[in-house]
């Protein structure tokens, strides 16, 4: 079997992933239900992961299938539509094709501001900060 693994992903893809993370569930947002955390799912071709932008953002019960805690499969299926994992053919059929799905997504990222950012990240380093238990 070869490997599904990709490239670390670079600093465009890093932003791409942000945005999705910041985007939601793109799911969740189909069947109205606003911004849902997700997961980066890594579309796959012949079983193997296409590339880093070839991803969209799904929450746990479309990814993978799990349920949010104290739900049943089929309580989550009534709620949220089905799992890619668990019903492949009726989660393209509600959502579409994954074609369809990374449009959506890339027009999310596309409309959605940047996060913005409050500070700096400082190496630690005795010009910047005093080692941990150090007196100021």
């Amino acid at each position: 079997m070869q490997s599904t693994r990709l490239p670390a992903p670079n600093a465009a893809q890093q932003e791409r992933f942000r945005r999705m993370y910041q985007v939601g569930c793109i799911c969740c947002r189909l069947v109205g239900l606003g911004h849902v955390e997700c997961q980066i799912n890594h579309h796959l071709s012949g079983g193997r992961r296409i590339s880093h932008d070839a991803t969209t953002g799904e929450c746990p019960w479309h990814h993978v299938g799990e349920p949010p805690a104290g739900m049943t499969p089929s309580e989550a299926r009534a709620a949220f539509g089905p799992s890619r994992k668990l019903e492949s053919r009726l989660f393209h059929v509600q959502f579409g094709s994954d074609e369809q799905l990374l449009a959506f997504q890339n027009r999310l990222i596309d409309i959605t501001p940047a996060p913005r950012t409050v500070g700096r990240r400082y190496r630690r380093s005795s010009k910047l900060l005093p080692p941990p238990g150090a007196a100021a």
